[in-house]
């Protein structure tokens, strides 16, 4: 986000908003950390943009039914500005979700689109072959899966990284064709999406 820095405070999974200073930093706000608890590593991975801060918990055990919890699912805080301040509004849970997924281990925002990596998800006969889901809202309203993309082999660990700009949105595999890695590129077009490029590390490359 332009003109803004966010830190995770380690000892109580919290996130500081710094604004810059004309020669350092200084702490602006302290974001709550929402419904966390033990072990969720709120903050390991977050983005922003001036109203809205996304923070990653992919260690979180999402209750899809009280009292049934599911270890490590993971999941994404949303926290919206408001008259000044900033406001918990949403946790974004994957539809679906299963033990050790690890959702919200990356999180990009831009607009209103969020997209979150799921790294550690399985596919069918693939073990962590992992996807990405990007939200979507409306004016007022709450956030929505609109769209998934999903890690083609096993192991792949595709969402381990995730950017977006605009309508397109970029997804890292890092450990895909035995770990050299690959970034596949999909832009939406009249509300489709489809995949515009994949970028590979030249196999010949130091």
């Amino acid at each position: 986000a332009p003109d803004m820095s966010y830190v995770q405070v380690p000892a109580d999974g919290s996130v500081i908003e710094c604004p810059p200073g004309s020669s350092c930093w200084i702490e602006d706000t302290k974001l709550p950390a929402g419904p966390n608890g033990p072990g969720d590593v709120f903050g390991s991975a977050i983005d922003a943009t001036p109203d809205v801060i996304v923070v990653g918990a992919y260690r979180d055990d999402v209750e899809p039914v009280p009292g049934f919890a599911l270890s490590d699912a993971g999941s994404a805080r949303v926290y919206t500005q408001i008259s000044g301040s900033w406001c918990f509004a949403q946790s974004l849970e994957l539809p679906g979700a299963a033990a050790d997924d690890w959702a919200g281990f990356a999180v990009a925002v831009d607009g209103d689109l969020i997209a979150v990596g799921t790294p550690r998800r399985d596919a069918a006969g693939a073990p962590d072959a992992g996807l990405v889901t990007v939200y979507e809202r409306a004016p007022g309203a709450d956030w929505f899966p609109s769209a998934t993309f999903n890690g083609a082999d096993s192991g792949d660990w595709f969402g381990s990284a995730v950017a977006l700009d605009g309508d397109r949105v970029a997804i890292g595999a890092y450990r895909a064709d035995s770990e050299v890695g690959v970034v596949e590129i999909h832009v939406r077009n009249g509300g489709a999406w489809t995949l515009e490029d994949t970028l590979l590390w030249p196999k010949d490359a130091d």
